[in-house]
């Protein structure tokens, strides 16, 4: 307000100036020069005036804009229109700040989870280096062609360390199986007592209610499920690995999940094991044998989608080019589990009760589907090793140690009796 006063007075006063020289009879020139402090206007006298009034006259004037050219601003009124959209300005400007603070603090969070991620595999990266051979550390180029009696002691080999790793497997998970049974059992008090071929409870104490033998039954398969679905999902996808400890892992995993779809058909057949969860659940016989056909079906499709894993397993991509690739899956899944499926019949006869032979016949349903998928590609890049194949001997050793105390060890049965209690008193 008050420089607008200002600049009225101003023009008011170089009016009136102007008006008084014209009173005086003198023509002022409308060409003038502007500067920033002062500028010169030439007044040209009439004929009949002395030369002495002849003279340039200086005098400031301000920097203002002609009245033509002047424009003033119109001050803004106030309307519920301009106050919406100032309101609505302002919150979108305090919703874009919370929007940067809230991706800021996800940024943190996520540097802080990797972060906490390298620190928690640094043990994992130890267990590697103990595990790993020292003569893998010297990778070469594609191996030299090899005779034909080496071709096939090298087979002989393989054959061998698989069927090694698909016993120790079973009997892993066999007995974690078994484990978590007797564990969720001795919450109701009920001892049992484990044998090489079958977990023994008595069927007739009255500690046995509907619910008790639902969830006991149901404890076994289910782990196993866990246990399959993290191997084959998680574990098996760990970079580092040997051919052999991917073996493991792949044997592991097929075993555990075949102890829950597998033991569904078997228990269904025999009215035994992960049988009494259908018939203490009152299905009927229809809904039991699409239930097995389901169980068969999803077996299938894992083996069939297994092939690529059992791909990965090869120490050479030589061994699994098209012209080698069934005999290397036939050496390396189809041999072992068919081998080894009878030295599980041979070691626990004659008391394999049919629960346990339906199950281990089901595992057909996984490794004869991976000699089918002929599109099936590895996708770990399999690095060349200068290594020989032989018999991994601590496979081996273990193999043994584990068949002797399953055999022998397990043979008068172990009597488990665990009591879990807690009580709180007060102070």
């Amino acid at each position: 307000m008050a420089s607008d006063k200002r600049r009225r007075q101003k023009h008011n006063k170089n009016f009136l100036d102007r008006f008084f020289d014209k009173l005086r009879g003198e023509k002022v020139l409308k060409t003038r020069k502007k500067t920033k402090t002062s500028s010169k206007i030439r007044i040209r006298p009439d004929d009949g005036s002395d030369k002495e009034d002849n003279k340039i006259i200086q005098r400031e004037i301000s920097d203002l804009p002609s009245d033509s050219k002047r424009k003033t601003k119109k001050r803004r009124k106030k309307t519920l229109d301009n106050s919406l959209k100032k309101f609505l300005n302002e919150r979108k400007i305090r919703n874009e700040e919370k929007r940067k603070k809230k991706l800021k603090k996800k940024i943190i969070r996520k540097r802080k989870r990797k972060l906490h991620k390298k620190e928690r595999s640094r043990w994992w990266n130890e267990v590697k280096k103990f595990f790993a051979p020292k003569t893998e550390l010297a990778p070469y180029q594609a191996a030299a062609p090899v005779d034909k009696m080496y071709r096939i002691k090298r087979n002989i080999f393989n054959l061998l360390n698989s069927l090694f790793v698909f016993i120790i497997s079973y009997l892993i998970v066999y007995l974690i199986y078994q484990f978590v049974v007797l564990f969720v059992a001795s919450w109701y008090n009920l001892d049992s007592i484990l044998y090489f071929y079958d977990l023994a409870f008595n069927d007739y104490s009255p500690l046995w209610t509907r619910f008790n033998i639902i969830l006991i039954t149901f404890s076994g398969p289910a782990a196993s499920f866990v246990i399959g679905s993290f191997f084959l999902r998680v574990f098996f996808k760990k970079k580092g690995l040997s051919n052999m400890q991917r073996l493991f892992i792949l044997w592991i995993g097929l075993h555990a999940l075949n102890m829950f779809f597998g033991a569904f058909v078997a228990g269904v057949t025999t009215d035994q094991g992960f049988g009494y969860v259908a018939n203490w659940l009152y299905m009927n016989a229809f809904f039991k044998i699409l239930l097995s056909l389901i169980s068969l079906v999803i077996l299938t499709i894992i083996g069939y989608y297994s092939t690529r894993h059992f791909l990965e397993t090869a120490s050479s991509t030589n061994r699994i080019i098209k012209k080698y690739r069934l005999q290397f899956l036939f050496i390396q899944a189809l041999l072992p589990w068919l081998i080894g499926s009878l030295l599980l019949f041979f070691i626990k006869f004659p008391f394999i009760p049919p629960y346990e032979t339906v199950m281990i016949c089901t595992m057909a349903f996984l490794i004869v589907p991976v000699a089918f998928n002929s599109k099936a590609k590895p996708k770990l890049q399999i690095i060349e090793r200068k290594r020989k194949t032989k018999i991994l001997w601590i496979y081996f050793i273990v193999f043994i140690i584990l068949l002797f105390l399953f055999r022998v060890g397990l043979y008068s049965g172990l009597h488990f009796i665990i009591k879990m209690s807690i009580t709180i008193t007060p102070l």
